[in-house]
């Protein structure tokens, strides 16, 4: 091929390489974007369930927790002690 042919390919190469790298860079830059967009909205979505969520904690009455009724306890006891005896070992 003659110098000038060799030239001119690696000028049009060049182009195209740029056109590409355009390209995606301008692909890039969208996502990019989209994802601050997507992550201001999580963001504002977050901020309104924490205040939603305030607003119903705080407009419900505070109860502490029951204690499990004498019959729950001896139910549990009882699970826990056929536990043990089904693992008995005879020495």
């Amino acid at each position: 091929m003659t110098k000038k042919l060799t030239k001119e390919m690696e000028v049009l190469e060049n182009r195209w390489m740029d056109n590409r790298v355009d390209c995606h860079w301008s692909i890039t830059e969208e996502f990019i974007v989209g994802i601050n967009e997507e992550s201001q909205l999580v963001c504002e979505q977050s901020r309104q369930f924490m205040r939603i969520f305030s607003l119903r904690l705080a407009s419900q009455p505070f109860h502490l927790r029951q204690p499990l009724s004498t019959h729950n306890q001896d139910a549990l006891q009882s699970n826990d002690n056929e536990l043990y005896d089904d693992h008995d070992v005879d020495v």
